[in-house]
């Protein structure tokens, strides 16, 4: 993004960014003006050639590739480097009007990406500017209630959840045990060692 000579108004600002008018809600429409200003960390420039704009994968009225594109290996590597990782998997990005989630996809080649429709939200086509915003990391997976309710729905049987809190309340139980056995075995060592002491 480049900076703003100096003068220049706030309409002056918000053309410089993208092209904003195709959104007519005008709360959207703020939400899509401050999408440029998410803090983000700047990767690199993505060659015009590089960049492809592919179909979203929609089935039966539903997007099954809402806001989900595609990048090459050599560009997760970038990524990783800029980031101090090893590797990463996805990124959530930003990239002019541009925004979403970055996959890995092993059959791409140099530092190229692949976006859907869904994600280009405004039109800033001059901005090539790759930022990321995070990336996929390791999260522990919770069963809560909203997916209970939700597995349920769609046919789960109820005896698989039963089973599931069952095994978790006994394997607290069989914790509980170890730590208090653990403590009492510590407990006669410490009396062992302060009479080793005394003596």
């Amino acid at each position: 993004m480049n900076a703003f000579p100096p003068g220049l108004q706030a309409e002056g600002i918000l053309s410089e960014l993208g092209d904003f008018s195709r959104e007519e809600n005008r709360f959207k429409r703020l939400a899509r003006q401050g999408q440029p200003l998410s803090t983000s960390k700047f990767i690199c420039h993505i060659a015009p050639d590089n960049i492809k704009v592919i179909p979203d994968i929609e089935r039966n009225g539903y997007n099954f590739s809402d806001g989900c594109g595609n990048m090459s290996k050599e560009l997760a590597l970038v990524i990783a480097k800029k980031f101090k990782m090893s590797c990463t998997s996805a990124v959530q990005i930003r990239m002019g009007g541009v925004k979403g989630v970055l996959a890995v996809k092993p059959s791409l080649q140099g530092l190229s990406v692949e976006l859907r429709p869904s994600m280009i939200k405004f039109d800033a086509s001059g901005d090539t500017a790759l930022n990321v915003i995070r990336n996929a990391t390791y999260s522990q997976a919770n069963l809560n209630r909203q997916y209970i309710v939700l597995l349920s729905a769609l046919g789960a049987p109820k005896k698989y959840f039963f089973d599931k809190v069952k095994n978790f309340t006994a394997s607290l139980d069989v914790a509980n045990v170890l730590s208090q056995f653990s403590y009492s075995q510590i407990e006669q060592k410490v009396k062992v060692e302060i009479e080793n002491v005394k003596a």
